[in-house]
């Protein structure tokens, strides 16, 4: 018998208890929320204290950039019968960097870097036969993305969405300080993998936060926040990097010091999430912080409230234990659930995640045409998650999430088929005039694309959080978003296609997208319903939708 359908008779048995003996009101805490504290100043502290967090996060994301870009350096050689000058830059002699490598490599010559303090790649000596280890320190960071995914479920559901915040910040800070002062290139490279488990934490659990503090009306207009915090913070790493251009550890000292203050400050001001506490029987916590939000907002709450959500907590709590504690035990394991009932909403939940990842850092990686300066390209690339994520946040007014993810994500598949197009184009027509219309026409498209990956980034964050249920929610987004860095690891290869035909990777962007959209035709709705608590609520709503 399938183990993720089959349910031991007891727990069958309390199920069945539990839907019988269902009092005539029942009180859930999204109704309560929505009752007496929809959106107070307590929970509006809270919220904007974590989007605040994953803004002085996201700068770790961008750093890689800055810190460890490929030198610019010449080939100096001592002076000898040819060359009568004290020292002769022979990088004006050998203009190829194969050529001056040789040099370099037969002891010919030595490097000189036109900044050798501005990045951790001419200070380690990353050149030539050792450029490659540029591109592990970047990996590294998505891997230490991947782990921390991973991590999160068993952070968050286990212990709460406030200390994996914590743990978050305090991992970022403890990265981002071994890398002011590392010493080799592995140990930048470790470092960095700190930092990137800590920015996935805390996205993730920023981001079920925001959908388990508030009323059921106000997630999409909130749940893009974080996202748009996350730009920004990426964004701000451009004029950031280019005043310290010359010492890259004064611009990582810089963000460990706006990692320390976020430690300080979600420890002080974040508070956890009512749906955690209910969901592990935290009822003396659960009352206090209700009591503080419903003050604040000057709906006190009646006490028989509290004891409508203590009666339907023991009524469930068969069921809910049952969750709850296995979850704790396989928080991962749970969350393909591979039975019938669940599997092809597994399966297209995590393609979606696996395509969007891979389209936004494909279109992003592959936008080398935007403006001449490596920090105004990415100031550029970055702030555009700002007007994405908002306007995402507008039109979640006016469509469902599923409409709107269908929309979204079938729009990045028509830019990129477009954007493949104009790179046909290109190969065929040699007006110069034509030639640099056609270019402006593909970077637009491109720039669309992005745009489209960039909201449905947002809203299948704010969607996956409201299809599963409570007891593995922050899991479950810990699963999807290892899924999804799995699509950021395999984006350079699809790139690298593009050296034999620039149209490939636009192909197949495009391809993953459209499947992708296609396949959410049979998706649930989620908007303005109450969060699942169990996956008898999930298996609920899919035979409604």
């Amino acid at each position: 018998m399938d183990q993720a359908t089959a349910l031991s008779a007891a727990d069958r048995e309390g199920n069945d208890t539990c839907n019988r003996s269902s009092p005539t009101k029942q009180r859930t805490i999204d109704s309560v929320i929505t009752d007496y504290s929809p959106f107070s100043y307590e929970q509006k502290r809270t919220l904007i204290i974590a989007a605040i967090s994953v803004l002085f996060v996201s700068p770790q994301a961008g750093l890689m950039v800055f810190v460890t870009p490929l030198p610019e350096w010449t080939c100096q050689r001592p002076p000898t019968d040819k060359y009568t000058e004290p020292t002769a830059a022979v990088g004006l002699l050998v203009a190829s960097e194969k050529e001056r490598c040789a040099l370099l490599e037969r002891g010919q010559c030595s490097p000189n870097y036109s900044n050798p303090s501005g990045t951790a790649s001419a200070e380690f000596g990353l050149i030539c036969a050792d450029s490659g280890r540029v591109t592990y320190a970047q990996s590294l960071f998505f891997t230490g993305m991947l782990l921390g995914g991973a991590l999160c479920g068993r952070l968050s559901d286990g212990y709460g969405r406030r200390f994996a915040i914590i743990t978050a910040a305090v991992l970022v800070a403890t990265g981002s300080l071994m890398t002011t002062v590392a010493g080799s290139f592995w140990s930048l490279a470790l470092a960095r993998c700190l930092a990137g488990a800590g920015v996935m934490i805390c996205v993730i659990a920023v981001s079920v936060l925001f959908n388990e503090s508030v009323a059921t009306s106000l997630r999409g207009p909130l749940a893009p926040l974080s996202g748009v915090n996350f730009g920004l913070g990426m964004a701000a790493v451009a004029p950031l990097a280019y005043t310290t251009r010359h010492s890259w550890r004064l611009l990582v000292a810089v963000c460990t010091i706006i990692s320390l203050v976020n430690v300080v400050m979600v420890w002080r001001y974040v508070s956890e999430s009512p749906h955690w506490l209910h969901g592990n029987g935290e009822h003396s916590r659960l009352q206090q912080l209700l009591m503080t939000w419903s003050q604040s907002n000057a709906t006190p709450i009646p006490s028989s409230v509290f004891n409508s959500l203590t009666s339907t907590k023991k009524k469930h709590a068969r069921c809910l234990t049952s969750a709850v504690s296995s979850n704790r035990q396989e928080s991962i394991s749970l969350l393909p659930f591979l039975s019938k009932n669940f599997r092809y909403l597994t399966v297209t939940l995590l393609w979606a995640w696996f395509t969007v990842c891979l389209v936004f850092y494909g279109l992003s990686f592959n936008m080398n045409g935007v403006g001449s300066s490596v920090y105004v390209s990415f100031f550029i690339i970055s702030v555009m998650d700002f007007p994405a994520k908002l306007s995402g946040a507008w039109m979640l007014q006016y469509w469902g999430r599923k409409p709107l993810l269908f929309r979204l994500m079938l729009s990045t598949a028509i830019f990129t088929a477009m954007s493949a197009v104009m790179a046909k184009l290109k190969t065929s027509n040699t007006s110069q005039g034509l030639l640099q219309l056609i270019s402006s026409a593909q970077l637009l498209l491109a720039v669309s694309g992005k745009v489209c990956s960039s909201v449905v980034f947002s809203l299948v964050y704010l969607y996956t959080s409201e299809l599963v249920p409570t007891a593995v929610r922050t899991g479950a987004l810990g699963v999807c978003g290892v899924v999804s860095r799995l699509g950021a690891v395999v984006c350079p290869f699809i790139i690298r296609l593009g050296y034999t035909d620039q149209a490939i990777p636009s192909i197949v962007f495009s391809i993953c997208a459209f499947l992708s959209a296609m396949s959410m035709t049979r998706w649930p709705e989620t908007k303005d319903k109450e969060l699942p608590e169990t996956l008898q609520d999930l298996q609920q709503r899919i035979r409604k939708k």
